[in-house]
C-alpha cells in the first residue's frame, strides 16, 4: 500500500468511515459563495457523483434542486442563491449527473 492510500484510509477512518459527510459539508459551504473554490468544488463534485453514496446524492440533489428554485425566482435580484452565473454554471454540472443517473 503507498503511503498516499495509507493517508486517505487514515483519513476516513478518523471520520468514521465516512467520506460522505465530508463532501456533504463542503457542498453546504460552497452553495452560494461567489469563489473559484466553489467553482472547483462543483466540478469535482460532478466528477465524483457516482462514487458518493445513495443518502448523500439524494440530499445533494434535493437541497440543490431548492437552491435552482430560489434562484430562478431571484432572476435580476441582487442575491442569488447559487451565487454569479459562473458559479451557476458549475452547480449545473452536478446537476446535469443527476439528471443523466434518471435518464
Amino acid at each position: 500500500m503507498t503511503k498516499e492510500q495509507k493517508r486517505i484510509l487514515a483519513v476516513c477512518e478518523i471520520f468514521d468511515g465516512a467520506p460522505d459527510d465530508l463532501v456533504f459539508w463542503a457542498f453546504r459551504y460552497f452553495m452560494g459563495r461567489m469563489t473559484i473554490a466553489n467553482v472547483c468544488f462543483a466540478k469535482d463534485l460532478a466528477r465524483a457523483w457516482d462514487l458518493l453514496g445513495e443518502r448523500t446524492r439524494a440530499q445533494i440533489e434535493k437541497e440543490l434542486e431548492e437552491a435552482f428554485e430560489e434562484d430562478d425566482a431571484s432572476e435580476g435580484g441582487e442575491y442569488r442563491r447559487l451565487g454569479m452565473d459562473c458559479d451557476r454554471a458549475a452547480w449545473e454540472l452536478v446537476r446535469a449527473e443527476y439528471k443523466k443517473v434518471g435518464e
